[in-house]
């Protein structure tokens, strides 16, 4: 099937200054929620801990640094710091990969090196494995709490269960790159107010002018929802387009890429355009042929050196399609503003 992306609508504005309301706020940024994720950080900054456990770190560190003795834990120490620690993780992943618990294990040792451990390995190998048991125990702690990303993959085999699948068998947990997998619902909403608010929005988008402002606000607030249907029933694209119509504007699309992944999708592609574009010129310049005479009458309609930064991402948008040997119609579409 095709799959088309519009743009809302906007109305006739009555001047300059103003602008419709199809126009802005689309693009929202991601939902303020505190049951919503962060991107994993490139450097894990370890939390601080409880009054009492950091005078104790504390006053281990300053030993290990004068004369080489380790932090004396106790069962009571350890266990608060590494629940701190699986908090802290969890709220940027409920299943963190192998790496990730290595920087953690690594980021403490170094934010506290009297807890580097002995022998001739790294110091924190040990650190690593006890994440994992405390981050296996901190969902299973939230998953008796209802907490949906670690719910879903209950009733899974075990003494209770002995019938059930396999606890490694079919784990439904987040692709690379997904911050927001399965939030919970939003606090003071149920699935039936949620449904609401979807019908609102099918009803607004049928509208000749829809609200840009109304749709952005419900789409944010219906996003738990919408992952519920997708992570656990997993339906066509067809469906989701009978039943969430404003996610395929083009706005939305970044809007609910943001929401996902926490990250500016339109704002990173441009980035890493204006990055490359020197090095497309460049090779835009060395084509030969008809593709060259094709690129070389594309890249004459501007001035390489004084256009402003929009009409250099237009030269090479359209001259990539070129180079590729597609249809550029199909792939860049131009319009007049109408004045």
């Amino acid at each position: 099937m095709t799959l088309h992306v519009t743009a809302l609508p906007s109305p006739t504005t009555t001047s300059d200054t103003e602008c419709s309301t199809a126009d802005t706020e689309i693009l929202s940024s991601a939902p303020t929620s505190p049951l919503l994720r962060k991107r994993w950080p490139e450097f894990f900054d370890i939390p601080n801990f409880s009054v009492d456990v950091a005078y104790r770190l504390r006053q281990g560190d300053l030993a290990f640094m004068k004369d080489g003795t380790r932090t004396p834990l106790t069962r009571d120490m350890k266990h608060d710091t590494l629940e701190k620690l699986a908090e802290t993780m969890y709220s940027y992943k409920a299943y963190p990969e192998d790496d990730n618990f290595s920087s953690v294990a690594k980021a403490l040792i170094s934010k506290h090196p009297g807890l580097t451990e002995p022998g001739s390995q790294p110091g924190w190998y040990g650190w690593k494995n006890s994440l994992k048991f405390k981050m296996a125990n901190y969902r299973t702690k939230l998953r008796k709490a209802g907490c949906e990303d670690v719910s879903i993959n209950g009733g899974k085999r075990s003494k209770g269960n002995p019938e059930g699948d396999s606890s490694s068998k079919n784990i439904k947990r987040p692709k690379r790159g997904e911050a927001n997998y399965l939030p919970n619902l939003p606090e003071g909403h149920n699935e039936t107010s949620l449904e609401n608010d979807r019908q609102t929005l099918i009803e607004e988008m049928k509208k000749r002018r829809p609200s840009g402002i109304l749709i952005s606000k419900m789409m944010d607030q219906t996003f738990p929802l919408r992952r519920q249907e997708i992570v656990k029933n997993e339906p066509e694209v067809k469906n989701m387009i009978e039943r969430w119509p404003a996610l395929f504007t083009e706005r939305q699309v970044f809007a609910e890429f943001n929401r996902i992944a926490s990250k500016n999708l339109e704002g990173e592609f441009f980035e890493a355009l204006d990055q490359h574009t020197p090095r497309f010129i460049k090779l835009f310049r060395s084509k030969k042929g008809t593709v060259g005479q094709k690129l070389t009458e594309l890249m004459q309609q501007i001035n390489l050196v004084t256009s402003d930064v929009t009409s250099l991402r237009s030269i090479v948008l359209k001259g990539i399609p070129v180079v590729v040997g597609d249809d550029s119609s199909e792939f860049y579409k131009t319009c007049l503003e109408s004045l």
